[in-house]
């Protein structure tokens, strides 16, 4: 059975987080906790990712914590506000 974020390992652009994504996705059934840490890790890798190819957002100072750059000012913008809500709001 083919996993939800297989797609994403035949992209090379999205290399940077496929693994971690996969990876999250492997281990729900055996270890929910897991699994939830993992996702978080894949969420941070996303959103650095975008940073990398949007040259508009800067992280703010030296700060480039998972918080502190999905609230920096230009990230929110970029999505619809009630996805970016939905990811605040489990982070």
């Amino acid at each position: 059975m083919e996993m939800n974020f297989a797609f994403l390992e035949k992209k090379q652009e999205y290399e940077l987080f496929s693994g971690a994504c996969i990876d999250a996705e492997r281990i729900l059934e055996s270890s929910p906790v897991m699994s939830a840490v993992a996702s978080r890790k894949a969420l941070e890798l996303c959103v650095k990712w975008i940073y990398s190819i949007d040259s508009a957002l800067e992280p703010i100072g030296n700060r480039e914590g998972l918080q502190s750059l999905l609230h920096n000012n230009g990230f929110p913008s970029l999505m619809d506000i009630t996805l970016w809500r939905r990811i605040t709001d489990v982070v």
